[in-house]
């Protein structure tokens, strides 16, 4: 997902693409920095929501999509939050408001690949579940 939004920060999609740039990076520094740390034990380094999807990925009772969707609430709700005070949406908000929402529809467009490669790699059910609920999922 970040290298699909980054070739189209290249490709000239954003009106302000030093800023998307930033925010690209730093969305990914947090989650690379929690992996990072969880992957060395180094337990109190990493941000709360992180062990518990990391935790529950490895040792807990969950299924796959459960643990997707614990990785995925941790890195918007938390990364996300913290990037937009790092990297300052103002000034020019509707500009860097409308970038947001483009790269929102580039992982909206990923989603059914993410499925795919979660799909072959550990549940080979859950192409079935994707079609079940329609499009929940992308949105």
């Amino acid at each position: 997902m970040t290298a699909q939004t980054a070739r189209t920060i290249d490709g000239g999609s954003f009106d302000d693409p030093e800023w998307m740039r930033r925010y690209l990076v730093r969305v990914a520094e947090y989650y690379r920095c929690a992996f990072v740390g969880f992957e060395r034990g180094a337990y109190a380094d990493v941000p709360d929501p992180w062990p518990i999807a990391f935790g529950t990925a490895i040792h807990g009772p969950a299924v796959v999509i459960q643990d997707a969707f614990l990785g995925i609430n941790a890195h918007i709700v938390y990364d996300l939050a913290l990037t937009f005070t790092d990297v300052d949406p103002y000034p020019g908000r509707d500009v860097k408001h409308a970038g947001h929402r483009r790269i929102d529809a580039i992982l909206a467009r990923l989603v059914v690949v993410q499925r795919e490669l979660l799909t072959e790699r550990y549940a080979p059910g859950l192409s079935a579940a994707g079609d079940g609920i329609a499009d929940l999922d992308e949105r």
